[in-house]
């Protein structure tokens, strides 16, 4: 791990957490569209009749999830900081 110098260690975790947002905005675009396409539709009616509850708005769930994946990075830039500092 010396030869990591502070630079490289915030690339990766810069990288990381870009990586981490597009996985999180594709998962909560993916929940949203594939349940306003079923409600829509009508499809799968054997599986929404087995499933016992079904969100009203998918775009709470979009919304929510982003916002909590912004707190999440805001958390992990202000601890990656305080590493990197240590890292000195």
């Amino acid at each position: 791990m010396e030869h990591l110098k502070k630079e490289h260690v915030i690339k990766l975790k810069d990288a990381l957490l870009l990586l981490n947002a597009i996985i999180v905005i594709y998962s909560a675009s993916l929940f949203l569209l594939s349940t306003r396409y079923i409600s829509i539709h009508y499809y799968a009616r054997d599986f929404l009749n087995k499933v016992s509850y079904i969100t009203r708005s998918p775009q709470n769930i979009f919304f929510e999830s982003i916002l909590l994946f912004m707190m999440l990075v805001f958390l992990l830039l202000d601890v990656g900081l305080e590493v990197c500092d240590s890292l000195r």
